[in-house]
């Protein structure tokens, strides 16, 4: 019996060429590396320097236990961690 193997895509192709390329050294900057890699990766760069970057300061973790605080109250002291983090999300990012 002949078994046949469907042929790789297009994609499929693109990323096995492509995924050596993208690796890079445990230990090293990702930073530096997409710094590097952003004209082959534009939007994924773009990402990496938003979602990557450590913020520089403590003042945004203080509000959000600040922000906390004004939500979680005697009379909401029972609501569950998942509710009090919705709370915390709708209060700083809807816009009223």
């Amino acid at each position: 019996m002949l078994t046949t193997t469907p042929l790789p895509t297009r994609s499929q192709r693109k990323w096995h060429s492509t995924r050596h390329q993208m690796a890079f050294q445990w230990g090293g900057d990702p930073l530096v590396w997409w710094k590097s890699n952003e004209c082959k990766y534009p939007h994924i760069a773009m990402m990496a320097r938003r979602y990557l970057a450590v913020p520089g300061t403590l003042v945004p973790s203080e509000r959000v236990f600040s922000t906390a605080g004004d939500i979680v109250t005697a009379k909401r002291s029972t609501l569950s961690p998942e509710n009090v983090d919705i709370l915390i999300f709708l209060k700083k990012n809807l816009k009223l």
